[in-house]
């Protein structure tokens, strides 16, 4: 992972413009403003089209909880995990060994898989735009201090505090086109070191987000996201061999995937990242530490369901890039 500062190649180098096919045709009933932007409302994730009208450069992401019944999640997932990812091998791995899996889902089969996992209670939807700095993009479910939870195949005594996705982004030109250089890393948001009362005060004691926690190293990773590909991230055991489960899907009779159960609450669109999972879900008494992913993005609903927090990055990028002098 780098640094926290960005490189200064970013402002440094070129200036750089983005050319975009026209969006498609909507319809002004399905349309609405939230501070000057445009956003697409609709039932379904519709990945070829941007949530904001008109933003053609930089991540959208969506994250949702949906039912895991059955192992649900992994059997619609495993199809894609041969997909290219834009993350090198041993970040992968990294990233298995600390309970994530990253799978890539063609653009045009991202409704298919948001049918197939559908959101329970709240979909949470974002254009972040580029981000030359850090930003929030999830919170995950608070841990207190000395909870221990597996990052990168170790124990880790964690701080009181809430695992959140932070990332940056940014497009950058390729031999193979314009791709979204993104960064996306777990910190831990240290409940301990904020004092809200006195930031109302003192705008200098406000924390910039670097300074409200620290990143886990087995948790970050680097990729050159493709127009062509959604990157969707959810928690899983290291151990859960994902092609065991697609062959079982496949040898079940009927449909490769159970129904869904309807959720006794209809879920509901918010244009925010706060957290989907703390107010929704809970964690059984285990024994022994979780893997941090599995900890994070998961647990059971009120009714005793099993439940999965689903992150999807979405990037936007150039059709073509010119450099000007």
């Amino acid at each position: 992972m780098r640094g926290w500062l960005l490189s200064a190649m970013l402002c440094a180098t070129a200036a750089i413009v983005g050319c975009s096919s026209a969006d498609k045709p909507t319809p002004e009933a399905h349309v609405t403003d939230v501070n000057g932007l445009r956003f697409v409302q609709a039932s379904e994730l519709d990945a070829t089209r941007p949530l904001a009208l008109g933003a053609r450069v930089g991540l959208e992401h969506h994250a949702w909880l949906t039912d895991d019944t059955d192992r649900r999640v992994a059997r619609v997932l495993s199809a894609y995990e041969a997909e290219p990812v834009g993350i090198d091998g041993a970040a992968r791995a990294r990233l298995r060994r600390s309970g994530f899996r990253v799978v890539a889902v063609p653009i045009e089969q991202v409704m298919e898989m948001h049918q197939a996992l559908p959101p329970k209670l709240t979909w949470r939807r974002e254009w972040a735009g580029q981000l030359t700095g850090w930003a929030e993009v999830l919170r995950g479910r608070s841990v207190t201090a000395g909870q221990r939870l597996i990052v990168d195949g170790r124990e880790v005594i964690m701080p009181a505090g809430t695992p959140r996705f932070v990332a940056r982004a940014w497009a950058a030109p390729t031999s193979d086109g314009a791709v979204l250089r993104t960064e996306v890393g777990v910190q831990v948001d240290e409940a301990a070191r904020r004092d809200p009362a006195r930031a109302v005060f003192d705008p200098r004691a406000a924390l910039t987000l670097p300074a409200q926690g620290r990143l886990l190293d087995g948790a970050s990773f680097e990729a050159d996201l493709r127009p062509t590909h959604a990157l969707i991230i959810v928690g899983a055991p290291e151990a859960e061999d994902w092609s065991r489960v697609q062959a079982e899907a496949a040898h079940d009779s009927g449909d490769d995937v159970a129904p869904v159960r309807e959720s006794e609450t209809p879920a509901y669109q918010v244009l925010s990242s706060e957290s989907v999972i703390d107010a929704d879900v809970f964690g059984p008494a285990i024994d022994g530490p979780q893997e941090l992913g599995v900890y994070m993005l998961g647990g059971l609903d009120r009714s005793y369901r099993p439940m999965k927090a689903i992150l999807v990055l979405i990037p936007r990028v150039p059709d073509e890039y010119r450099v000007l002098p």
